[in-house]
């Protein structure tokens, strides 16, 4: 059986991967690569197919620290911790 990671770097996916991909309506995807950094750890060998451009090492984010409970790779509030209600009191920077 699968584990969900492994199931979002499933090739039925790679489209929603490909930079050029857009909505029917001609916008943007909305993001879909904020995993977290706790996220990340789980399988790093899969890092490379979940997001796209990954080069084997996480950015150093500005502002954006574990300490300041914002861990996602993006720097952003992502939607599990909005959902939580872990993200008050934060703004990027």
């Amino acid at each position: 059986r699968l584990t969900p990671l492994q199931t979002c770097a499933h090739p039925f996916l790679d489209e929603l991967r490909n930079p050029a991909t857009k909505l029917p309506s001609g916008k943007a995807l909305p993001p879909l690569f904020d995993f977290t950094l706790q996220e990340l750890s789980i399988e790093p060998a899969l890092n490379r197919v979940l997001i796209p451009g990954y080069t084997g090492t996480l950015p150093l984010i500005s502002g954006a620290t574990e300490a300041s409970g914002n861990n996602s790779l993006t720097g952003s509030v992502s939607q599990k911790e909005k959902e939580s209600g872990n993200d008050t009191d934060r703004t990027q920077e």
